[in-house]
Protein backbone atom coordinates (compact mmCIF):
# COMPACT_ATOMS: atom_id res chain seq x y z
CA UNK A 1 0.00 0.00 0.00
CA UNK A 2 2.75 2.13 0.49
CA UNK A 3 4.32 2.11 -1.94
CA UNK A 4 1.39 3.08 -3.97
CA UNK A 5 1.72 6.25 -2.36
CA UNK A 6 5.45 6.41 -3.73
CA UNK A 7 7.00 5.96 -0.48
CA UNK A 8 9.88 3.66 -0.69
CA UNK A 9 9.72 0.76 1.88
CA UNK A 10 12.53 -2.22 2.61
CA UNK A 11 11.48 -5.62 0.16
CA UNK A 12 9.23 -7.37 2.85
CA UNK A 13 7.20 -10.55 3.48
CA UNK A 14 4.27 -9.94 5.25
CA UNK A 15 3.51 -13.66 5.35
CA UNK A 16 5.98 -15.45 6.64
CA UNK A 17 6.34 -19.13 4.37
CA UNK A 18 6.87 -22.42 6.53
CA UNK A 19 9.65 -22.89 4.50
CA UNK A 20 12.68 -21.35 5.42
CA UNK A 21 14.53 -21.61 1.89
CA UNK A 22 11.31 -19.66 0.63
CA UNK A 23 11.90 -16.73 2.79
CA UNK A 24 15.68 -16.39 1.84
CA UNK A 25 14.64 -16.70 -1.89
CA UNK A 26 12.19 -13.52 -1.29
CA UNK A 27 14.69 -11.72 0.96
CA UNK A 28 18.58 -11.27 0.78
CA UNK A 29 20.80 -12.01 4.42
CA UNK A 30 20.56 -10.07 6.92
CA UNK A 31 16.67 -10.37 8.04
CA UNK A 32 15.14 -8.33 10.45
CA UNK A 33 11.56 -9.67 12.39
CA UNK A 34 9.03 -7.79 13.64
CA UNK A 35 5.50 -8.01 14.98
CA UNK A 36 2.38 -7.49 12.35
CA UNK A 37 1.66 -4.54 15.56
CA UNK A 38 1.29 -3.52 18.82
CA UNK A 39 -0.99 -6.46 19.72
CA UNK A 40 1.56 -8.75 19.74
CA UNK A 41 4.91 -6.71 20.50
CA UNK A 42 6.00 -8.88 22.86
CA UNK A 43 6.02 -12.30 21.15
CA UNK A 44 9.50 -11.89 20.75
CA UNK A 45 10.28 -11.04 23.95
CA UNK A 46 12.21 -7.48 22.67
CA UNK A 47 11.35 -5.14 19.48
CA UNK A 48 12.74 -7.01 16.90
CA UNK A 49 15.29 -10.17 16.21
CA UNK A 50 18.30 -9.81 13.58
CA UNK A 51 19.65 -13.06 11.46
CA UNK A 52 22.54 -12.36 9.64
CA UNK A 53 23.55 -16.29 8.18
CA UNK A 54 21.52 -19.42 6.98
CA UNK A 55 21.89 -20.98 10.34
CA UNK A 56 20.79 -17.90 12.30
CA UNK A 57 17.89 -18.35 10.29
CA UNK A 58 17.05 -21.92 11.08
CA UNK A 59 17.21 -21.56 14.52
CA UNK A 60 15.02 -18.39 14.38
CA UNK A 61 12.65 -20.71 12.90
CA UNK A 62 12.95 -23.29 14.93
CA UNK A 63 12.69 -21.12 17.91
CA UNK A 64 9.85 -19.37 17.08
CA UNK A 65 7.40 -21.19 14.32
CA UNK A 66 4.48 -20.57 16.88
CA UNK A 67 4.54 -17.00 16.36
CA UNK A 68 5.75 -17.61 12.86
CA UNK A 69 2.06 -15.59 11.50
CA UNK A 70 2.18 -12.69 13.94
CA UNK A 71 5.15 -11.63 12.14
CA UNK A 72 6.62 -10.09 9.12
CA UNK A 73 10.33 -10.22 7.29
CA UNK A 74 12.25 -7.21 5.59
CA UNK A 75 15.56 -6.74 4.33
CA UNK A 76 18.01 -4.96 6.60
CA UNK A 77 18.96 -1.47 4.65
CA UNK A 78 23.08 -1.66 4.97
CA UNK A 79 24.70 1.22 6.71
CA UNK A 80 25.87 2.88 9.88
CA UNK A 81 23.09 4.17 12.68
CA UNK A 82 23.49 7.81 10.98
CA UNK A 83 21.34 6.54 8.36
CA UNK A 84 18.36 6.56 10.38
CA UNK A 85 16.41 9.36 11.33
CA UNK A 86 12.85 9.95 13.15
CA UNK A 87 10.11 12.38 12.34
CA UNK A 88 8.28 13.97 15.72
CA UNK A 89 4.96 15.50 14.04
CA UNK A 90 1.91 16.72 14.47
CA UNK A 91 -1.18 16.30 11.98
CA UNK A 92 -4.25 18.40 11.95
CA UNK A 93 -7.75 17.84 11.50
CA UNK A 94 -7.40 18.13 8.05
CA UNK A 95 -4.30 15.68 8.35
CA UNK A 96 -2.07 18.76 7.70
CA UNK A 97 1.41 18.18 8.77
CA UNK A 98 1.54 21.30 11.40
CA UNK A 99 5.31 20.56 13.09
CA UNK A 100 8.00 18.30 12.26
CA UNK A 101 10.73 17.81 14.83
CA UNK A 102 13.32 16.06 12.68
CA UNK A 103 16.52 14.22 14.18
CA UNK A 104 19.28 12.41 13.09
CA UNK A 105 20.50 9.29 14.91
CA UNK A 106 23.98 9.13 16.13
CA UNK A 107 23.99 6.21 17.78
CA UNK A 108 21.45 3.04 19.25
CA UNK A 109 20.68 0.65 21.61
CA UNK A 110 21.06 -2.01 21.03
CA UNK A 111 23.53 -1.12 18.15
CA UNK A 112 22.36 -0.99 14.80
CA UNK A 113 18.60 -2.01 15.15
CA UNK A 114 17.45 0.00 18.30
CA UNK A 115 16.22 3.49 19.62
CA UNK A 116 18.05 6.77 20.08
CA UNK A 117 20.78 7.02 22.27
CA UNK A 118 22.53 9.50 20.72
CA UNK A 119 20.98 11.89 18.33
CA UNK A 120 20.97 15.35 17.24
CA UNK A 121 18.48 17.64 15.83
CA UNK A 122 18.61 18.48 11.67
CA UNK A 123 16.49 19.71 8.96
CA UNK A 124 15.69 17.58 5.99
CA UNK A 125 13.35 18.97 3.32
CA UNK A 126 13.21 15.23 1.66
CA UNK A 127 11.88 13.51 4.85
CA UNK A 128 9.48 16.58 5.80
CA UNK A 129 7.53 16.43 2.48
CA UNK A 130 7.90 12.46 2.80
CA UNK A 131 5.75 12.12 6.42
CA UNK A 132 3.88 15.35 4.84
CA UNK A 133 2.63 13.04 2.12
CA UNK A 134 2.48 10.05 4.18
CA UNK A 135 -0.02 11.68 7.10
CA UNK A 136 -2.41 13.20 3.78
CA UNK A 137 -2.68 10.01 2.35
CA UNK A 138 -3.03 8.06 5.78
CA UNK A 139 -5.79 10.63 6.85
CA UNK A 140 -3.62 10.90 9.80
CA UNK A 141 -4.73 13.37 13.20
CA UNK A 142 -2.45 13.60 16.39
CA UNK A 143 0.81 13.20 16.94
CA UNK A 144 3.48 10.64 15.33
CA UNK A 145 6.77 8.92 15.08
CA UNK A 146 7.40 8.27 11.45
CA UNK A 147 10.97 6.61 10.88
CA UNK A 148 12.90 6.76 7.90
CA UNK A 149 16.65 4.87 7.21
CA UNK A 150 18.87 6.37 3.86
CA UNK A 151 19.48 3.30 1.55
CA UNK A 152 23.00 4.64 -0.38
CA UNK A 153 22.01 1.59 -2.96
CA UNK A 154 19.71 3.29 -4.59
CA UNK A 155 19.87 6.85 -2.76
CA UNK A 156 16.22 7.26 -1.07
CA UNK A 157 15.02 6.99 1.97
CA UNK A 158 12.87 4.00 2.94
CA UNK A 159 9.75 3.99 5.32
CA UNK A 160 10.63 1.90 8.57
CA UNK A 161 7.83 2.56 10.67
CA UNK A 162 5.31 4.84 12.05
CA UNK A 163 4.13 4.90 15.89
CA UNK A 164 0.81 6.71 16.31
CA UNK A 165 1.80 8.05 20.10
CA UNK A 166 3.89 10.28 21.75
CA UNK A 167 7.05 9.53 21.86
CA UNK A 168 9.48 8.80 25.15
CA UNK A 169 12.04 11.39 24.16
CA UNK A 170 9.20 14.05 23.01
CA UNK A 171 10.49 16.49 25.42
CA UNK A 172 13.75 16.58 22.46
CA UNK A 173 10.78 18.26 20.34
CA UNK A 174 10.71 21.70 22.73
CA UNK A 175 14.58 21.70 22.94
CA UNK A 176 14.19 21.94 19.27
CA UNK A 177 11.73 25.35 19.73
CA UNK A 178 8.36 22.91 18.37
CA UNK A 179 5.58 22.22 20.25
CA UNK A 180 4.68 19.41 18.72
CA UNK A 181 2.84 17.44 22.21
CA UNK A 182 1.15 21.56 22.85
CA UNK A 183 -0.04 21.49 19.48
CA UNK A 184 -1.48 17.45 19.68
CA UNK A 185 -3.32 18.48 22.77
CA UNK A 186 -5.01 21.73 20.77
CA UNK A 187 -5.71 19.18 18.12
CA UNK A 188 -7.53 17.11 20.18
CA UNK A 189 -9.91 19.89 21.61
CA UNK A 190 -9.62 22.49 18.96
CA UNK A 191 -8.69 23.40 15.47
CA UNK A 192 -5.31 25.02 15.05
CA UNK A 193 -2.74 26.22 12.34
CA UNK A 194 0.66 25.28 12.07
CA UNK A 195 2.94 27.41 14.29
CA UNK A 196 5.37 28.43 11.31
CA UNK A 197 7.83 27.95 13.71
CA UNK A 198 11.60 26.69 12.25
CA UNK A 199 13.36 23.62 14.17
CA UNK A 200 16.59 24.61 16.13
CA UNK A 201 19.28 22.54 14.47
CA UNK A 202 22.14 21.07 16.33
CA UNK A 203 20.49 20.38 19.62
CA UNK A 204 21.69 17.03 20.77
CA UNK A 205 19.71 14.32 22.63
CA UNK A 206 21.66 11.98 24.71
CA UNK A 207 20.62 9.00 27.02
CA UNK A 208 23.69 8.43 28.49
CA UNK A 209 23.71 5.13 30.21
CA UNK A 210 22.29 2.85 27.37
CA UNK A 211 24.17 4.58 24.80
CA UNK A 212 27.87 4.04 27.37
CA UNK A 213 26.35 0.26 27.04
CA UNK A 214 26.02 0.52 23.29
CA UNK A 215 28.86 2.09 22.44
CA UNK A 216 31.18 0.29 24.39
CA UNK A 217 29.75 -3.45 23.05
CA UNK A 218 30.21 -1.98 19.54
CA UNK A 219 33.96 -2.32 20.41
CA UNK A 220 34.19 2.19 20.64
CA UNK A 221 37.17 3.12 22.40
CA UNK A 222 36.42 5.02 25.57
CA UNK A 223 38.83 7.99 24.09
CA UNK A 224 36.65 8.13 21.11
CA UNK A 225 33.21 7.83 23.43
CA UNK A 226 34.54 11.11 25.95
CA UNK A 227 35.49 13.13 22.92
CA UNK A 228 31.96 12.60 21.11
CA UNK A 229 30.53 13.95 24.86
CA UNK A 230 33.28 16.30 25.04
CA UNK A 231 32.04 17.98 21.68
CA UNK A 232 27.92 18.84 23.26
CA UNK A 233 29.52 20.11 26.55
CA UNK A 234 28.88 23.68 24.97
CA UNK A 235 25.74 22.56 22.08
CA UNK A 236 22.58 22.88 23.32
CA UNK A 237 21.04 19.47 24.52
CA UNK A 238 18.42 17.23 26.17
CA UNK A 239 18.72 14.29 28.40
CA UNK A 240 16.39 11.23 28.60
CA UNK A 241 15.61 11.87 31.83
CA UNK A 242 17.56 14.14 33.17
CA UNK A 243 16.56 17.85 34.11
CA UNK A 244 17.31 20.74 36.71
CA UNK A 245 13.95 21.71 37.12
CA UNK A 246 12.49 17.91 37.94
CA UNK A 247 16.03 15.58 39.12
CA UNK A 248 14.12 12.75 40.53
CA UNK A 249 13.37 10.85 37.19
CA UNK A 250 17.08 11.24 36.60
CA UNK A 251 17.97 9.97 39.73
CA UNK A 252 15.86 6.95 39.81
CA UNK A 253 16.86 6.01 35.95
CA UNK A 254 20.88 6.37 37.09
CA UNK A 255 19.83 4.02 40.24
CA UNK A 256 18.28 1.64 37.99
CA UNK A 257 21.08 1.64 35.30
CA UNK A 258 23.84 1.04 38.05
CA UNK A 259 21.17 -2.07 39.49
CA UNK A 260 21.68 -3.43 36.20
CA UNK A 261 25.10 -2.88 35.40
CA UNK A 262 26.15 -4.61 38.19
CA UNK A 263 23.95 -7.34 37.76
CA UNK A 264 25.63 -7.61 34.51
CA UNK A 265 28.92 -8.05 35.93
CA UNK A 266 28.11 -10.26 38.30
CA UNK A 267 26.39 -12.69 35.66
CA UNK A 268 29.94 -12.50 34.05
CA UNK A 269 31.57 -13.04 36.86
CA UNK A 270 29.63 -16.09 38.05
CA UNK A 271 30.07 -17.21 34.47
CA UNK A 272 33.60 -16.49 34.72
CA UNK A 273 33.84 -18.71 37.83
CA UNK A 274 32.39 -21.63 36.58
CA UNK A 275 34.29 -22.41 33.78
CA UNK A 276 37.36 -21.70 36.13
CA UNK A 277 38.37 -18.99 34.35
CA UNK A 278 39.43 -16.26 36.45
CA UNK A 279 39.69 -13.83 33.67
CA UNK A 280 36.08 -11.53 33.80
Amino acid sequence: YLSSLGVSVPATVETLPSDVTALESALRLPIIFKPHSFHVNNVLGRKNIVVTTRAALEEFYAMHRSVLPDLLAQEVIPGPDTASWVCSCTFDRAYRLLDCSIKRKLRMYPPGFGVSSFAVSRSNEDLLELTRGLGAALEYQGHANVEFRWDYRDETYKYIEINPRVGQNVEFDEATGLPTVWNTYRVAIDDVKASGLKQRDNVYFLDLGPDLISRISDGESIAAILWSYVKTVFRRRKGQYFAFDDPVPGIVAAYRFMRRLNEALFRRLRGAYVRGDTRA
